[in-house]
């Protein structure tokens, strides 16, 4: 069942890194690179900046309590290498849904 949820979410990611990359490709071909898709692309990279901000603080978080309260539990936890590559990927691919949704946003109100 987890692996089922892996591959629906990672097939879901693939998708927006399609939707993304049309989207952008349109949107490119429509502005011809004018000063407002310049001004849309510079708040989009904002956006994206801060998502690797949330990412690094939620990884540093994350290993500062297994360091701290793992060492002292009987806790055990296993992650696999496939999951462990498949969190890494929809951490990276996720950055395009979050890249789609602001361009949109930005292209809809600039």
């Amino acid at each position: 069942m987890f692996g089922v949820i892996f591959i629906g979410l990672n097939v879901i990611l693939l998708i927006f890194i399609m939707l993304n990359a049309n989207f952008k490709g349109k949107k490119e071909c429509e502005y011809k690179n004018d000063e407002r898709w310049q001004a849309i692309q510079g708040k989009v990279s904002k956006v994206i900046n801060k998502y690797y901000e949330i990412l690094m603080g939620i990884a540093a978080i994350g290993s500062i309590a297994v360091a701290i309260f793992g060492a002292n539990t009987n806790f055990e936890m296993y992650l696999t290498l496939e999951q462990a590559l498949s969190f890494s990927f929809m951490a990276l691919a996720s950055i395009n849904a979050v890249e789609l949704f602001a361009l949109r946003f930005y292209d809809s109100k600039m």
